[in-house]
This record gives C-alpha cells, sequence and structure tokens, in this order.
C-alpha cells in the first residue's frame, strides 16, 4: 500500500513538473464560462468562479471526503449560482486539465476548493468537515465582491 502511494505521489510531482509550464499561460475554466441556464445571465459577468478539485477513484477514505464536498458544493451552487461560477473537475479523469490548475493554485490535498476572483486566488478550501463555515466563507466572498460593484 505504501509502495502504490509513494508512486501515485511521484507521478503527481512529475506531472505537476512536466505540466507546470503550460498552467502559466492561461487558465482552463472553458466550460464554466457561458450562459446560465437557471438565471438567463452572462456567467462572463460574474467575477467569482470555485473550481472543485476530486478524485472518484481514489482510496475509500478520499473518495469519501470527495463525496461530502461535492454535496456542500451543489447546495452552494443551488444558492449562489447566480453570483459564482461552479466546476467540478476529476483529477484522474480529467488530469490534463487538474493538474495544472491544481500546482497554479497551490492546491495539494484532495478534496479542495478554489475560489477565484477572475484568475486571482482568494481562498483555498481543503477542510469540509464544517458545511455552515464552508457556508460562511462563501458568503463573505460574495458579499465583498458585490459591494466593490456598487
Amino acid at each position: 500500500m505504501r509502495l502504490i502511494r509513494r508512486a501515485l505521489l511521484l507521478e503527481m510531482v512529475f506531472a505537476l513538473v512536466l505540466f507546470g509550464t503550460a498552467c502559466k499561460q492561461g487558465t482552463v475554466l472553458g466550460s464554466a464560462a457561458g450562459s446560465s441556464p437557471q438565471t438567463g445571465e452572462n456567467e462572463s459577468d460574474l467575477a467569482l468562479s470555485a473550481i472543485l478539485f476530486v478524485n472518484e477513484m481514489s482510496c475509500p477514505c478520499t473518495r469519501e471526503q470527495c463525496r461530502v464536498a461535492e454535496g456542500i458544493v451543489q447546495a452552494l451552487k443551488a444558492d449562489f449560482s447566480s453570483r459564482m461560477r461552479f466546476k467540478t473537475i476529476d483529477y484522474e479523469l480529467e488530469n490534463e486539465t487538474a493538474k495544472p490548475l491544481m500546482e497554479k493554485y497551490d492546491a495539494i490535498m484532495l478534496p479542495v476548493l478554489v475560489v477565484l476572483e477572475g484568475d486571482r486566488l482568494v481562498w483555498l478550501c481543503e477542510d469540509f468537515s464544517d458545511e455552515n463555515a464552508v457556508r460562511a466563507k462563501i458568503e463573505e466572498l460574495v458579499l465583498r465582491v458585490d459591494n466593490q460593484r456598487k
């Protein structure tokens, strides 16, 4: 088991180094932008974006943590989709997208929620043990952006 973990860690480090220069050329939010079906608003007008990185092919403990994080983010999306973009990226299934972004924003753990204002990191959440704390921070960030726009 330790050998497998070390091999996966080594693979991740190698891939991050290999793709490191690619992420310096821009952000990959591709399908996160566009028109919001719920609100009819143009999501490109939204200042905040949230990217949740998960790994459904990991050990059972990490998979469970990823499912908890996905549940929290789904609840946040239901409440804040008109004010910020949400995207989920599976580390294993979309690694060519996930690896450079995780390196760019210094995200090491999975699951991790990266909240951006434009291309700038404003919050990185690796602890989903308290849904109310995560919700409170998202509300704080949304209110701050709303107040800046007034």
